[in-house]
């Protein structure tokens, strides 16, 4: 009876793990489009530089990367060039844009997470659009390890050790938050 016990005990605490992992929504971390040069880069203005032409044309490939109804919501810093982007994608899936603090403050990651999981439900899903500087901060407080960061494009160097993400042609998919079996497990990154 004790042998039998132990059994369920663990099959219980496995399954309540999986359940935990599919209380969530999908959620997808996209980075602002290129930037038009020669805007003003320092200072209050730096907010408010648009994308580029070629920007546009990348906000429009990552936006053909979701279908329409799809995406329950996307969310957004408030900086011109990550709302363009977001409003990009808005449109083709037929999703509203919100502005929220936690795509530029990464002390904000951990509530968010904590509201995306009492708002939204597991076969939903969220886009985020945030900087090069702030998606590996969504990844790490998601459960990344830095044993995963070089296969899900987070860099950081000996000079400079922030992490950071490089380039506009990709996005990733978080489907687990939290401590994870495997290596890398509910991370990916997609090229489009």
């Amino acid at each position: 009876m004790k042998r039998f016990r132990l059994v369920l005990f663990i099959l219980l605490l496995g399954l309540s793990v999986v359940a935990e992992a599919l209380a969530q929504p999908k959620i997808y971390l996209v980075r602002h489009a290129e930037k038009l040069d020669g805007w003003f880069e320092a200072g209050e203005l730096d907010r408010f530089q648009p994308l580029s032409a070629e920007g546009i044309a990348t906000a429009e490939r990552v936006a053909a990367q979701f279908k329409a109804g799809e995406i329950a919501a996307i969310f957004s810093s408030a900086t011109t060039r990550t709302l363009h982007t977001a409003l990009v994608i808005s449109q083709k899936v037929n999703a509203p844009v919100t502005v929220a603090t936690a795509c530029v403050d990464t002390a904000e990651i951990a509530a968010f997470y904590a509201d995306l999981i009492k708002r939204f439900k597991p076969d939903q899903a969220v886009v985020l659009v945030s900087h090069s500087n702030i998606i590996p901060w969504f990844l790490i407080k998601a459960g990344l390890t830095k044993g995963c960061w070089e296969s899900l494009g987070v860099l950081s160097t000996f000079f400079d050790p922030e992490p950071r993400i490089d380039g506009y042609e990709h996005y990733w998919a978080i489907t687990r938050l939290g401590k994870t079996v495997k290596a890398c497990e509910g991370f990916e990154r997609r090229q489009f």
